[in-house]
């Protein structure tokens, strides 16, 4: 975005949360057949979170919620099935790919989902992108192949000096550079190139020890100033806790 200091709503939902309820009720007769699909119930459920955050943050539009909003069954049933079952979301059926819309208006909408958990957000200027990942140490050569040494520089002095896990560092540019894949200027990298979309954080690495050993997620986004070859400087909204990180971004960059 630049990420606007009025913060966006990004939902979060627990798959688990949804094994009980009249939850596929909210889905519309396309995305009923698209959940149908799905091999696994993993993956059923977790598509299935990603619908219902993406409808909810359309849903609650003109709403005084912002930031980061962990939607529990309570706050998710303020709205009834039919309410979720006409507000549609649709994929982009581009060769290019692109993001789904949702709604009448066809916002753009950014999904995504790891380890049973789903985000979403809307918007209705510049396209917001999102993502979550799950913390984890991997293997070394992980971490040569996939970032520059500017940014393993980067991680090694934050972990050091702000006490910072550095796997969990490792996991926030991961998930900011997913993020800028999913935005059509990076459209030609693909995961096996990662370390080209160098993420150079500038300015806020000291707002991230708020998520130092904290067990649950913070609903404010704590917002670094980035550049990365191409886009000129942005904002990169954080938020997480000790096992997850969700960055979002936006395309409108600054010059």
């Amino acid at each position: 975005m630049q990420v606007e200091s009025k913060r966006p709503l990004v939902a979060l939902v627990d798959s688990q949360d949804l094994r009980n309820g009249p939850w596929l009720e909210c889905l519309s007769g396309q995305e009923l057949a698209d959940y149908r699909r799905f091999g696994s119930e993993r993956r059923q459920q977790e598509w299935l979170a990603g619908r219902i955050a993406a409808k909810y943050v359309y849903l609650q539009q003109g709403s005084p919620l912002a930031g980061l909003v962990s939607a529990n069954v309570e706050m998710l049933t303020h709205f009834d099935p039919a309410a979720y079952r006409e507000t549609v979301v649709v994929r982009n059926e581009s060769p290019e790919g692109g993001p789904v819309r949702v709604g009448q208006e066809m916002l753009e909408t950014a999904i995504s989902h790891v380890k049973g958990l789903a985000c979403a957000t809307t918007a209705s200027g510049p396209f917001r992108s999102i993502d979550i990942e799950s913390n984890a140490a991997r293997v070394p050569a992980f971490y040569t192949e996939n970032f520059s040494a500017r940014e393993r520089e980067w991680a090694l002095d934050a972990s050091g000096r702000l006490r910072l896990d550095l796997d969990w560092l490792y996991t926030l540019l991961w998930s900011a550079k997913e993020c800028l894949l999913k935005t059509s200027r990076f459209a030609g990298v693909s995961l096996w190139n990662m370390r080209s979309v160098d993420v150079n954080v500038v300015a806020g690495s000291e707002r991230l020890t708020a998520f130092r050993g904290a067990a649950g997620f913070a609903s404010n986004f704590e917002f670094l100033r980035a550049e990365t070859t191409g886009t000129g400087a942005y904002q990169l909204a954080v938020s997480g806790n000790a096992n997850f990180v969700l960055t979002a971004i936006s395309t409108n960059w600054e010059n």
